[in-house]
C-alpha cells in the first residue's frame, strides 16, 4: 500500500511538473533565447498579438530569410525587419534596423561603439539587402532626421520639438534660401523679426541651449552679428529652450496654420518694419525693394531714351542744314 501510495504521489510530482515547463512554455511563445530554437515552417506571434517571426521568401525569391511581418492578414505580406539582409543568420540584431522603424528600435550613431543606425529601402521586392533610400539621424548641430537617395538628400524631416518632427507635413513646396545682408558694424540697430507658421531652417549650423528662454536668447545674442535667427528647442508647456542659426537660413518652407512653428529673424534695421507675420514678408520685402527700384528706372530709363531721340533729331537736322548751305554755296 505505501509503494502504490508513493508511486501515485511520484506521479501527481510528475503531471506537476511537466503542467509548469507546458505553462511556462506558453508564456514565453513570444520570446526565443539562445537555448531554443526555431526550424522553418516555426513562427513566433509577439504578446500582441500584432506581429510574428520566422522564416520567409519575399517575393518570387528562393532565397530564405529570417524576419518579421505583421500578423494580420493582409493582401500582401508586409516585412518590416530582416535578420539576414547581407549575411547568413548571424547576426539577428535590432542594431541593424531595416525599412521600418520598430518599437525598441534606435536611430543614430552610437560615438562609443561607433555604430551608425539607420533605414533603409529593399533593393526590390525580391531582394531584401539594402537599397537606394536611407532614413538617418544626423547629429551634426543639432540632431535632425534627414532622408537620402544615395547621397542626395531628398527630403529634411527636421529636429523633434517635444510635439513632431519641424519638417512636417511634407509640402511640394521648393526649399527657400536666405541670405540677409546686414551691417554689423551696427549690430544693435537690427532687430528679430517673428514668423510663424514655418519648417524650421536646417540644424546643421546651429547651437542650442535647453535652459535658456526665448527672452533669455535674444539679449545675450542681439549683439551677436552672426545670430541669424532662434527658436524654442520644445513647444510643449509654453516653449523653452533655445535653438540658434549661425550663418544662412537653408530650407525653410510655408506649413499651413498651427502645421509649423514660430522663428525670430534677424533683420537689418531698414527691414525691421515689415509688418507681415510668416515667411512671405522676406519675399514681399525684397520685391517691394524690387517695385521701389522699378519705379525710379522706370522714369530714368524713359528719360534717357528722350534725349537719345532729341540728340538724334537735332544732329540730323544740323546735318541737313549744313548740306543745304554747301549747295546754295555752289
Amino acid at each position: 500500500m505505501w509503494t502504490s501510495v508513493g508511486g501515485f504521489t511520484m506521479l501527481l510530482l510528475l503531471l506537476s511538473c511537466l503542467l509548469s515547463i507546458r505553462k511556462s512554455v506558453c508564456e514565453a511563445a513570444d520570446t526565443i533565447t539562445t537555448i531554443h530554437s526555431i526550424k522553418n515552417g516555426d513562427t513566433i506571434v509577439s504578446s500582441g498579438g500584432s506581429f510574428e517571426m520566422g522564416f520567409f521568401s519575399p517575393g518570387n525569391s528562393k532565397n530564405r530569410y529570417m524576419g518579421i511581418w505583421y500578423k494580420e492578414t493582409l493582401p500582401v505580406m508586409t516585412v518590416v525587419w530582416v535578420a539576414n539582409r547581407k549575411t547568413p543568420l548571424t547576426d539577428i540584431s535590432f542594431d541593424y534596423p531595416s525599412d521600418t522603424l520598430l518599437p525598441g528600435m534606435k536611430l543614430g550613431k552610437n560615438f562609443e561603439a561607433g555604430l551608425q543606425r539607420y533605414l533603409s529601402s529593399w533593393k526590390s521586392n525580391d531582394d531584401p539587402s539594402p537599397g537606394d533610400f536611407t532614413y538617418h539621424c544626423d547629429p551634426s548641430g543639432y540632431p535632425q532626421n534627414v532622408m537620402r537617395n544615395g547621397s542626395v538628400e531628398q527630403y529634411r524631416i527636421g529636429s523633434r520639438n517635444g510635439v513632431r518632427f519641424t519638417g512636417v507635413p511634407n509640402l511640394c513646396w521648393n526649399a527657400i534660401f536666405w541670405k540677409i545682408p546686414l551691417d554689423c558694424y551696427n549690430s544693435w540697430s537690427d532687430g528679430f523679426l517673428k514668423y510663424s507658421d514655418v519648417k524650421l531652417p536646417d540644424t546643421r549650423n546651429s547651437l542650442f541651449n535647453v535652459s535658456m528662454t526665448l527672452e533669455e536668447c535674444q539679449k545675450a545674442y542681439s549683439n551677436n552679428c552672426s545670430c541669424m535667427a532662434y527658436a524654442n528647442l520644445d513647444i510643449r508647456n509654453g516653449g523653452n529652450g533655445c535653438l540658434l542659426w549661425f550663418g544662412d537660413l537653408i530650407d525653410i518652407r510655408d506649413f499651413p496654420e498651427r502645421a509649423g512653428q514660430d522663428i525670430y529673424v534677424r533683420m537689418a534695421s531698414s527691414d525691421s518694419k515689415i509688418g507681415t507675420k510668416n515667411i512671405r514678408g522676406l519675399k514681399s520685402s525684397s520685391n517691394r525693394k524690387k517695385r521701389i527700384a522699378m519705379k525710379v528706372s522706370l522714369p530714368l530709363s524713359a528719360g534717357v531714351l528722350l534725349l537719345g531721340i532729341i540728340l538724334t533729331v537735332y544732329v540730323r537736322k544740323r546735318k541737313k542744314n549744313k548740306l543745304l548751305l554747301k549747295r546754295e554755296g555752289r
